[in-house]
């Protein structure tokens, strides 16, 4: 290893970089780290003159770039998808999410720790766009997915909204029916005769074709899914309108 000096920083990331540092350091028991550390809003330079040390500090920058600073990069990516301004905000959410999943650990800290054998100094966006190009990649990939379900949502309630012309003049059948939507974003739904009918998740258009035939008078949703399946909810809410009572 080359012992010395240390240096991380960013030019482009509105972050507090020494406390992003401390914090996570002390989650792997190695806050004394940045004892004696130059510090500024942006750049943290440390000696580290052993390889436990290096290896800490190599694994609290890895953290850094994939739970601190990715939903930074991938708002970047988002700008560049010709969406509007409301759809960015609902597409962002949905893309870090996606992105958690994308597991690059072994290989970003390979690449730092090589950084770090010739050079002194790391700067978080420049590794992760010249060096990290894969991840950016998966990155990129959960963004696309993420604005397209947001277009098709807004299609499918669009959709939703012409449908309610057609079910507001039908006359009433049964009293009420009301709706579970699980945890799991499968749901079940129940009439004033105790009758049951369980939906599998992602089968909103047969939800809301068997609501249809059912005409019911009232219609009350427990939504239970933590937003899992929310398109459910609001698709109901907007064909039913003011027969629907929402519970979350």
């Amino acid at each position: 290893m080359r012992e010395g000096k240390y240096i991380v920083n960013t030019i482009e990331y509105e972050v507090e970089l020494p406390k992003l540092m401390r914090r996570r350091l002390k989650q792997f028991g190695a806050e004394w780290i940045m004892n004696g550390a130059d510090c500024g809003r942006d750049f943290v330079a440390v000696r580290i003159e052993d390889e436990v040390s290096l290896e800490l500090w190599v694994k609290a920058v890895c953290e850094i770039l994939s739970k601190d600073i990715a939903h930074f990069e991938i708002a970047r990516l988002i700008n560049f998808i010709p969406i509007s301004l409301e759809e960015k905000q609902l597409a962002l959410p949905e893309a870090v999410r996606s992105a958690r999943g994308i597991d690059m650990s072994a290989e970003m800290k390979a690449g730092i720790m090589k950084h770090y054998a010739d050079y002194e100094h790391l700067n978080l966006e420049g590794f992760l766009r010249f060096r990290m190009q894969k991840l950016l990649g998966g990155w990129a990939v959960c963004v696309e997915e993420a604005a397209e379900n947001v277009m098709f949502r807004e299609k499918y309630l669009e959709l939703m909204d012409v449908l309610s012309e057609y079910v507001r003049p039908r006359l009433c059948g049964v009293q009420e029916v009301v709706v579970i939507i699980h945890p799991d974003g499968s749901c079940t739904l129940t009439d004033d005769s105790n009758a049951r009918i369980d939906c599998a998740a992602s089968s909103e258009d047969g939800v809301i074709s068997l609501l249809i035939g059912l005409a019911p008078a009232k219609i009350t949703v427990y939504d239970l899914s933590l937003g899992r399946n929310s398109l459910l909810a609001e698709a109901i809410g907007r064909v039913f309108e003011d027969r629907v009572k929402l519970f979350y």
